[in-house]
């Protein structure tokens, strides 16, 4: 209940490609946006493109074409790759979310090379990379959340959520990327740091976050070394996978204390934060997320 029950609790819990409660113009047919390693997809179940190959704001309405536009282009389901980068060549992608004020077409994506983390700009029409901004003192990014005019990205080698200002965009859409809420940088070549939400540690590996008003919700898959617990002789890892959350308004895990108890019964190693509410008559709603190492979906119960 301390994360969809509260009644101080008024505005939905964001993840990446996930929002809950869902918006009311939420649709089966919305387009995806899929990372791989080296690569960046558009995925529409059915949609309408506009003239420059965009997915249109309309394209929920998939079964009434009547509205479209005269440039506008009626398809079936399309995947389309947006960037590829050198697979070779040190890139690791691991998110990316849109830049406000650029007509839907420039993208802010992760890249977390060996040794630090980068900012991308994407024109999803020409392809090309227009601005490469670093996050300082970060490393092994994994996940990028976007929340307003915020950016929460996970830091997995220090342990860390980093809170940033979404940057602006470049030329053309520098005064309208502001006039939608972007900030210019105050470093050249660096993002705006706001906060860094400290609590875990390396071994815990986090891997996800889920924005909520008062939680940073995490999921971790720790590789710790084994430890033997004194009384029982059992040996346990260091950092066991487990679904966890930090405070936004404190430094540190959340606990019993505070009236939050951590979940391990979650599998060996979980991947991905998304939401779901069952139509059962209790209308239960989930956390889910995967255990990639059994190749099974966890499921735990918040109400």
């Amino acid at each position: 209940n301390r994360i969809v029950g509260s009644s101080t609790v008024t505005s939905p819990i964001i993840a990446n490609g996930n929002v809950f409660p869902p918006p009311p113009t939420e649709s089966a047919n919305d387009c995806l946006v899929l990372v791989t390693r080296n690569q960046f997809m558009w995925h529409c179940p059915e949609l309408t493109l506009d003239a420059n190959g965009i997915p249109s704001p309309d394209s929920s309405d998939s079964n009434d074409n009547s509205s479209n536009s005269n440039d506008s282009i009626s398809s079936q389901p399309t995947q389309a790759i947006l960037y590829r980068g050198d697979f070779g060549g040190g890139r690791r992608f691991r998110g990316a979310v849109s830049a406000p004020g650029t007509d839907r077409r420039r993208l802010w994506l992760l890249d977390s090379p060996q040794t630090h983390d980068l900012l991308l700009e994407l024109d999803t029409v020409t392809g090309e990379i227009l601005q490469t901004l670093e996050i300082a003192d970060t490393q092994d990014g994994h996940d990028l959340v976007r929340v307003g005019n915020a950016l929460f990205m996970v830091d997995t080698r220090f342990g860390n959520i980093v809170e940033i200002e979404l940057p602006a965009s470049a030329a053309p859409y520098y005064e309208s990327s502001i006039a939608a809420g972007a900030t210019a940088v105050s470093e050249d070549g660096y993002v705006n740091i706001l906060k860094v939400h400290g609590g875990f540690t390396r071994s815990d590996h986090v891997n996800n976050v889920a924005i909520h008003e008062e939680l940073l919700l995490s999921n971790l898959h720790g590789k710790g070394k084994l430890i033997e617990d004194a009384a029982t002789g059992v040996r346990r890892p260091v950092s066991p996978t487990r679904l966890s959350a930090l405070s936004r308004l404190k430094h540190g895990e959340l606990g019993a204390a505070e009236g939050f108890t951590p979940v391990q019964n979650v599998g060996t190693m979980c991947h991905g934060i998304a939401f779901w509410q069952d139509n059962d008559a209790a209308a239960t709603i989930y956390l889910l997320s995967l255990d990639s190492k059994s190749g099974t979906l966890v499921s735990v119960s918040l109400t």
